[in-house]
Parts: structure tokens; sequence; C-alpha cells
């Protein structure tokens, strides 16, 4: 589907999400309503453990790779992989994903 259609879509699917949840910044940054640094620091909001805090930025930092891969950032989006990477989640698909995604990156700069 189009950029534009999946904005859309996405807008769309917004409206049905819960305003408190931490992972709705995650939305609202893909929609440009919200900045990097508000879904940085929504991450924090109601965190009850350091295991949960982990979780968080392993989901965060995954997103945010993929954020600054759509903008044709790749060195940022390397290194939020990594990042996503060093949280060790290993049964989050996020974490991996942030390999293969790495793998990837490092794939496209080697053929241009």
């Amino acid at each position: 589907m189009s950029p534009e259609t999946a904005k859309v879509k996405l807008a769309n699917r917004r409206a049905e999400l819960a305003e408190q949840h931490w992972a709705t910044k995650l939305v609202d940054m893909f929609l440009g309503t919200a900045s990097e640094t508000q879904l940085l620091d929504s991450l924090l909001t109601g965190v009850t453990s350091e295991k949960e805090l982990t979780d968080r930025l392993c989901e965060a930092y995954f997103y945010l790779g993929k954020y600054h891969e759509e903008k044709e950032q790749p060195g940022i989006a390397s290194n939020y992989f990594k990042f996503a990477l060093s949280t060790n989640v290993f049964e989050y698909v996020e974490h991996r994903y942030a390999r293969l995604e790495l793998e990837r990156l490092r794939q496209n700069s080697v053929s241009e």
C-alpha cells in the first residue's frame, strides 16, 4: 500500500487506542503528532519495575530505528537497532528483528 494510504489507516486505528498507554506515543510519532522526545518521556509513565522499563525500551528502540530508517537516516536507525539488541529482551520479536534490520542496513550500505 502507498505511504499515504498506510498513514490514513494508521490514523483511523489510532482513534481506537487507549490514550494512557505509553505505546500510543509510538503511533503518534509515526503520524507526526508526537516527537521522539515525547515518546522517550512517555516510557517512564506508570513503570513499576526495571523489567517493565527494559521491555518498553526494547520496543521503543526498535520502532525508533524503523522511524529513522523511514526518514532515510540509516546511521541513527542502526544505533537504535543496536540499542534494542542491548536490552537483551530475547523473547520480544522486536529484539529478534533488530538483528535482521541491522544486517539489512549493512547490506544496503555495502551495495551503495
